[in-house]
């Protein structure tokens, strides 16, 4: 699913699979290279997973290993110089 989010409609981010089992991809497309603060939260908001990463002009791409999470619904998180997102994905 990619998502354009918005401060400055600078930003793409696509996370796949979803639903997923034991890996989320996650994958930048912003103009430049950033900080990107990248947080999974379950469905009462408790922080379950938080980490900073810095992406270059040649690696735009988070691979997140979920499999300690529990089957359910969770959001992820991104919070960047470019943009805020949060999208909902699914552990099987």
């Amino acid at each position: 699913v990619a998502v354009q989010c918005n401060k400055n409609n600078n930003c793409v981010i696509d996370i796949s699979p979803n639903p997923a089992e034991s890996w989320l991809n996650v994958v930048f497309s912003s103009p430049s290279e950033a900080e990107y603060k990248l947080i999974i939260v379950d469905l009462l908001g408790k922080i379950l997973f938080e980490k900073d990463y810095e992406l270059s002009q040649t690696n735009k791409e988070v691979q997140m290993n979920i499999d300690n999470l529990e089957k359910g619904v969770y959001y992820l998180k991104v919070i960047s110089p470019f943009c805020d997102y949060n999208r909902k994905f699914v552990k099987q």
